[in-house]
C-alpha cells in the first residue's frame, strides 16, 4: 500500500498553493471592473442581482434591422401590448414617436439613457414624460443596455420597468461609407433607403468622429398586400366594414335598420367606392377601409451626431457630443366619417335636394322625417397626417 511521506505532503500543498495563486492572479489580471447600468457602483455584471442585457454593435449589424424601434423589438422584455408606441405602425395616432415599455408599464415608467445620462421627452399623444428612441440613429450606437429589473431605488420613479440605455460610438480611426436599399420582392413597395458617413480620428490621449445618415422608408398601404386588402371576408364570417359610405346610408325615424336608396329590393348598387354583401345586410352598403390603411408610414430620418474626447489623466477625462436628429412621418389614412356618433351630425331635410323622398315615404307610409346620414367624403380626400420631431442634444 502507498503512503504519502510528509516531504511528500509538503511538496504537494506547495505547489497546490502556487497554482491557487496562479489562477487567482490570472482572473484579476482578466477581469475589469465596469461602470454597469442600474447600479452606482462600478462591479462586474455577473455581480449584479439582475444581470444587463447587452446588445453589441455586431449583433445590432446582424439583425438588418434600420432603426432603434426595430432594434428594440428584439428585447423580450419590451412589451407591446398597448403600452408602446410606433412610429412606424399602421393608423393616426402614433404621433410619429417610437417609445420603449419594458415590462408593459408604460413609457413614462421605463428610463431612457443616452450614454448614460438623460435625453429630452419627446411629448407622446397620450404622455410628455416618453422619449422618442427613433430620434437616435442607429448607426451611432456602439451597444445597448437592457436592465430588465426595476432601478427606481438608482434613478427615480420613471425607472420602475427598467432602464435602456444607448451607448454611442466614441472612437473612429478612417472613414466608413454605406449604403443599402432594401424592397419586397413582391413589387417593390415598402422600400428602404440609407445612406451612412463616419469619419474620425485618434490619438493616445484624444478622439473626434463625425457621423452622418439619412434613411427614408416607402409607404406602405392595406391593397399592397393579399393578408391586409380586405376586411370583408363572408367566407370567414368576418365583416370588420363602416356603415359610413358613399353614397350615404341613412337612418330613418321609425324604420328599423341601417337603409341605402340604392339598395332596393335586396339587389344593391353601391360601388365604386362602398359595396353590398347581402351576406351581412340587405338593406344598406358597406365601406371597407382596409386598402386605404397605411400598414407603414413614409418616414424619413436625418441625423448628424460628432463626438470628442481628451483624457487628462488617467482619473480624468474631458468629453463632448453635439447632435442633431430629425424625422417626418407621413400617414395616410381613409377619410373621415361623418356622422352623429364622431360628433360630426349630418342630417338630411326635405330642403335638401339629395333628399330621397320616394324611398323613405315607401318605408314610413307618406312621411317625410329628417334622416341621420352616415357618410364618407371622399370628395375630401384621404386624411393625410405628417408628424415632424426634431432632437438636438
Amino acid at each position: 500500500m502507498f503512503k504519502k511521506s510528509k516531504i511528500c505532503t509538503g511538496v504537494l500543498a506547495a505547489l497546490s498553493g502556487g497554482m491557487l495563486v496562479v489562477a487567482g492572479s490570472a482572473l484579476a489580471q482578466g477581469v475589469q471592473r465596469v461602470e454597469i447600468t442600474g447600479s452606482s457602483i462600478k462591479r462586474l455584471d455577473a455581480e449584479t442581482a439582475a444581470p444587463v442585457q447587452v446588445l453589441s454593435r455586431e449583433a445590432i449589424e446582424r439583425s438588418g434591422v434600420t432603426s432603434v424601434e426595430q432594434l428594440l423589438r428584439l428585447v423580450s422584455a419590451n412589451s407591446s401590448s398597448g403600452s408602446t408606441a410606433g412610429a412606424s405602425s399602421s393608423g393616426a395616432t402614433t404621433g410619429g414617436i417610437s417609445t420603449v415599455s419594458l415590462r408593459a408599464l408604460g413609457p413614462d415608467r421605463t428610463l431612457v439613457l443616452v450614454n448614460g445620462k438623460r435625453i429630452a421627452a419627446y411629448g407622446a399623444p397620450n404622455t410628455s414624460a416618453a422619449v422618442d428612441v427613433d430620434s437616435i440613429p442607429v448607426s451611432a450606437i456602439e451597444r445597448v443596455e437592457v436592465l430588465k429589473d426595476g432601478a427606481s431605488a438608482i434613478y427615480g420613479s420613471d425607472a420602475i420597468g427598467g432602464v435602456v440605455n444607448f451607448i454611442l460610438r466614441r472612437k473612429m480611426t478612417g472613414t466608413e461609407l454605406a449604403a443599402s436599399y432594401g424592397a419586397a420582392t413582391q413589387d417593390g413597395k415598402g422600400s428602404v433607403a440609407r445612406l451612412t458617413a463616419v469619419t474620425g480620428i485618434s490619438g493616445d490621449n484624444f478622439s473626434i468622429m463625425a457621423l452622418a445618415s439619412y434613411q427614408k422608408d416607402q409607404a406602405l398601404f392595406g391593397k399592397d398586400r393579399d393578408f391586409a386588402n380586405a376586411s370583408i371576408r363572408v367566407d370567414k364570417n368576418q365583416n370588420g366594414s363602416s356603415s359610413r359610405t358613399d353614397p350615404g346610408n341613412i337612418n330613418i325615424p321609425g324604420v328599423s335598420g341601417t337603409r341605402n336608396p340604392n339598395v332596393v329590393g335586396g339587389v344593391g348598387n353601391c360601388g365604386p367606392r362602398s359595396v353590398f354583401v347581402p351576406a351581412f345586410s340587405t338593406t344598406n352598403c358597406f365601406f371597407d377601409p382596409a386598402p386605404f390603411v397605411g400598414l407603414l408610414p413614409e418616414t424619413e430620418r436625418l441625423g448628424v451626431l460628432v463626438s470628442g474626447r481628451w483624457s487628462l489623466s488617467p482619473a480624468a477625462e474631458l468629453y463632448g457630443d453635439i447632435g442633431f436628429t430629425s424625422k417626418k412621418a407621413q400617414t395616410v389614412i381613409q377619410p373621415a366619417p361623418i356622422d352623429s356618433a364622431f360628433d360630426i351630425p349630418f342630417t338630411l331635410t326635405t330642403a335638401s335636394p339629395f333628399y330621397p323622398t320616394s324611398f323613405v315615404t315607401g318605408l314610413t307610409g307618406g312621411a317625410t322625417p329628417n334622416l341621420r346620414v352616415r357618410y364618407r367624403p371622399f370628395i375630401t380626400g384621404n386624411r393625410d397626417l405628417t408628424d415632424q420631431g426634431d432632437n438636438a442634444r
